[in-house]
């Protein structure tokens, strides 16, 4: 088998089954924000939760991070994904007696509703970092853009499937997608047990281990992350130029459900929409390994970016359809499996396995800063009418992130073992 093949593992191909339930999960994200929009009656403010929802996650990642490199990562998941469980289906019982009782938009569902999603979006942001740091355990770093590759073409695939099904069961009964979502967070805590592979952090011993254990070394470990990051070039400016590009990406989709939502368009086709995104990931995890194999990580980063920037203009500037806007979100994703795979697999490689948990989570929490945004300036373009100012603007705005890229000669040179 190939070796750079992660799936040649059979520890691994155990995690990815069970991963497979949180991204099953996940694809569901379409009936959160519909309920929002639902329950507050206001794109505008409906964008506000979203972007401190978000905000929420971020914070939560950077916990999740520090205690991914402390502590036990099995036990960290377990406990996460239980809450994440426990508010699904808080969620679910919320939104079917508000179907029932025939409740409308009013601050006191709103409120509830919001209380609910910030509590699974806590515990989703705890969990993320040591889904990312247990991969150190599993593969090895040539694999890294291969296990990216598939991980996306799995998420893209239940995406085209996710986003109109979860529209779907939301127009029939609102609880529906999160019933969904329950019983996927469920599957993962069965089949987490059955992987028998310590997931780590490595073992400290004695009184050092003790000593991690205080809750002040979750942030002050941060400063070991933070010394790595900045003693590698071509890190440090992936890391600044992350949430330029990541905010023209998550400001185009979230723009793309508001302002159908806000023309009157039904949830069903919104989904169709969002699953061409979903369409262009599983094209781009097909090309992904002869790119990644053949082509440096910062070339494959550069060019594959400038693209996007050039995709994400013209997906602003369509008219409100379903088929033309589809058809150009799957060419706006074909290039993100590639350079997901270079850069993280850069990443991967010149990180230790026990400070995966912090680099990860800083990563996440820079490139996430820009989905805390997103929603909130697509929410108020969508009601002030100021689309085709909100697409060139943040686009403009991708391109400087491009440039910073481009113009760096670390970035140009990152490469992958065994690249040309």
């Amino acid at each position: 088998m190939n070796s750079r093949n992660p799936f040649r593992h059979p520890s691994y191909r155990r995690w990815f089954g069970a991963t497979t339930f949180l991204t099953v999960s996940s694809s569901t994200t379409l009936a959160v924000s519909l309920a929002v929009i639902d329950a507050t009656g206001n794109v505008a403010v409906a964008g506000v939760v979203a972007g401190c929802l978000t905000a929420l996650e971020l914070v939560a990642g950077i916990v999740g991070g520090g205690l991914g490199d402390l502590r036990s990562r099995r036990r960290l998941l377990h406990r996460a994904v239980l809450v994440l469980c426990a508010a699904d289906v808080a969620l679910a019982a919320l939104l079917v007696a508000v179907t029932l009782a025939g409740v409308g938009p009013s601050w006191g569902f709103a409120v509830v509703l919001v209380a609910l999603t910030a509590v699974a979006a806590s515990a989703s942001g705890v969990s993320d970092p040591a889904l990312d740091g247990s991969l150190k355990t599993l593969i090895t770093p040539t694999e890294y853009p291969r296990a990216v590759g598939a991980a996306h073409a799995r998420s893209a695939t239940l995406s085209i499937v996710g986003s109109p099904t979860s529209g779907a069961l939301y127009g029939v009964l609102p609880a529906l997608p999160f019933v969904l979502r329950c019983v996927c967070d469920a599957g993962f805590l069965l089949c987490l047990r059955a992987i028998t592979v310590d997931l780590g952090p490595p073992p400290v011993p004695g009184a050092d281990a003790r000593k991690r254990m205080l809750p002040r070394q979750i942030i002050t470990g941060y400063r070991e992350s933070l010394r790595h990051l900045a003693g590698e070039a071509a890190l440090l400016r992936v890391l600044i130029s992350a949430p330029l590009v990541n905010l023209m990406v998550f400001t185009a989709t979230t723009w793309a459900v508001f302002s159908l939502r806000a023309d009157g368009m039904p949830a069903f086709q919104i989904g169709l929409v969002m699953a061409g995104f979903a369409v262009g990931g599983i094209v781009g995890s097909a090309i992904a390994p002869v790119i990644t194999d053949h082509v440096p990580a910062g070339w494959t980063a550069i060019l594959g970016l400038g693209f996007m920037v050039v995709a994400f203009g013209s997906f602003f500037a369509l008219p409100h359809t379903p088929v033309p806007m589809f058809l150009m979100a799957v060419v706006c994703m074909v290039p993100s499996p590639a350079l997901n795979g270079g850069l993280f697999g850069y990443v991967f490689a010149r990180t230790e396995p026990g400070m995966q948990g912090r680099v990860l989570a800083t990563f996440g929490l820079v490139g996430g800063l820009a989905s805390v945004v997103a929603p909130v300036l697509s929410g108020a373009a969508v009601s002030a009418g100021l689309s085709t100012a909100l697409g060139s603007s943040v686009c403009l705005v991708g391109l400087l992130g491009v440039l910073l890229l481009a113009t760096s000669r670390a970035v140009r040179t990152m490469r992958l073992e065994g690249n040309p």
